[in-house]
């Protein structure tokens, strides 16, 4: 009786270890999905907003990713560049600029450098500078 009541035991063990291997693996199947939809996601937006040319650089923790447009080949004075600036975690867009003659950059996890120059030959560029807060929290519609 007591062999019959281990071998009870085990089938229950093992019915239980099969379906705690079918829900684990179901939920990890679903978080790589969401990761593919949510990096998908983010890539359409960029494309939408910034075209296909673009560089991109997270700041220092991770959380944000700066998108830029990059210069064609022929591309001359007067062409204003675009920016974005999209929360990771859900994709959304905390901050959206231009510049000129110029660059943007992270200065700090939660600030970017912005160099804006309304012509391609000045003396000063420190007063074209101008320096953006990024908030986590901020949402452009």
């Amino acid at each position: 009786m007591s062999q019959r009541h281990t071998t009870k035991k085990i089938r229950l063990i093992n019915s239980f270890a099969f379906i705690f291997l079918i829900v684990a693996s179901s939920c990890a199947s679903q978080h790589k999905s969401k990761k593919t939809t949510t990096h998908a996601n983010q890539t359409n937006l960029v494309e939408a907003k910034l075209g296909k040319n673009t560089s991109n650089e997270m700041n220092e923790n991770n959380t944000l990713v700066l998108y830029r447009q990059k210069a064609e080949q022929g591309d001359f004075a007067g062409r204003q560049y675009k920016y974005v600036v999209i929360r990771k975690l859900d994709s959304q867009v905390v901050l959206e600029g231009t510049y000129k003659f110029g660059y943007v950059k992270w200065l700090t996890n939660t600030q970017l450098e912005v160099l804006d120059m309304p012509s391609a030959i000045e003396q000063d560029e420190t007063k074209f500078k101008k320096i953006h807060p990024v908030s986590l929290s901020t949402n452009i519609p």
